[in-house]
């Protein structure tokens, strides 16, 4: 069975819920961090275009503060880190250096990037993610233009082969953000995919603004279930779907939720490329959302200081999440069944 997206992960860290049930905080399990806000790509639906302050002078996170933020992970038992955007990962200058302070403190990592700036030559450093996902979204080169404004369709299909012939321990997955102009692609997408041997595609949705002219287009969304159940035909014991688009236009109206805590920012925080901390991807340089900068301050006296648990104390699911999209309403849900007190007929499983 495949694993990789399970909205129950939560459950595998028994001593972190148990504290959270007791009222402890605790450390996360992974970080999630911008090495910078430029891309060498201009998508249409890219999500940070829509979030990030233009104004802001804040390009790249100093690699300085992220030594010090690998080094002081180990001794905070944080697993793993999330290397994202934000932009571009492999823009930034210190990259390897980063990835090599990663390996040498035994910490997991993973990363999202458009796969146009690897260098191959690094490859003994590649072959220690544990995972990788190429953000692709089309099936040819030429939708890859029209949504990237970018002609590196081929390059990018050459590293995912690299990668699949080298990097054979790296759990290798490719995205297709699903929009008003791609989805027609699904299906080839999907043969794409298992020619070239991955082992996992991803599937999920853009957002749009609402006063964005994109959104007034719209979805056809029994269109696109229909491709992607043909697409989930075939899988293979090697070869797996995974669709994120289920359920997701209704989050996007950002509407109360029905739960009564997040669980979720307990698990995985969020550091921007302006060193800041935030609880989630969807509030990242939200000012409100704002924890404290990792240039004046240490990881563990931001997540433990007062803007933080100041933050936990307030109604942060009506005064902010339900106004923005959040993509982890399931594991809000089930991280809050796990830590209720008190739970009606627990034996009855």
């Amino acid at each position: 069975m495949s694993n990789e997206y399970s909205a129950f992960k939560a459950a595998r860290h028994f001593g972190r819920i148990e504290d959270l049930r007791k009222g402890i905080l605790i450390y996360p399990t992974q970080i999630q961090i911008d090495l910078t806000n430029l891309c060498n790509h201009d998508c249409i639906y890219c999500f940070s275009k829509f979030t990030i302050n233009k104004d802001s002078n804040t390009y790249f996170i100093d690699d300085k503060t992220v030594y010090k933020l690998l080094d002081d992970a180990v001794k905070l038992d944080i697993k793993s880190f999330h290397f994202t955007g934000g932009g571009e990962p492999f823009l930034h200058k210190s990259i390897y250096p980063i990835l090599e302070r990663t390996v040498r403190n035994n910490l997991e990592y993973g990363m999202v990037t458009n796969g146009t700036m690897i260098d191959f030559d690094k490859v003994e450093l590649l072959k220690k993610m544990s995972w990788v996902r190429i953000s692709i979204d089309a099936s040819d080169s030429i939708m890859y233009y029209k949504l990237r404004a970018i002609d590196e369709f081929d390059k990018v299909i050459s590293t995912v082969r690299k990668f699949r012939n080298q990097c054979q321990k790296t759990i290798l997955g490719i995205s297709f953000v699903v929009n008003p102009m791609n989805y027609g692609q699904i299906l080839d997408f999907t043969r794409l995919g298992k020619d070239l041997g991955v082992h996992n595609i991803r599937f999920s949705i853009a957002w749009f603004p609402k006063k964005h002219p994109r959104f007034k287009t719209g979805y056809d969304m029994k269109k696109i279930k229909e491709l992607i159940a043909k697409a989930e035909k075939l899988q293979t014991k090697d070869f797996k779907i995974f669709d994120l688009t289920k359920g997701r236009l209704s989050t996007f109206n950002c509407e109360d939720k029905d739960y009564t805590s997040c669980g979720y920012q307990h698990f995985t925080t969020v550091i921007g490329a302006d060193s800041c901390i935030y609880p989630c991807c969807t509030l990242k340089y939200v000012s409100k959302a704002n924890f404290g900068s990792l240039k004046e301050h240490s990881f563990q006296d931001i997540w433990l200081g007062n803007k933080r648990t100041k933050w936990l104390k307030t109604n942060y699911l009506k005064d902010m999440c339900s106004k923005n999209i959040c993509w982890m309403e399931e594991k809000n849900k089930f991280i809050g069944y796990l830590i209720q007190e008190d739970v009606d007929h627990v034996n009855f499983v």
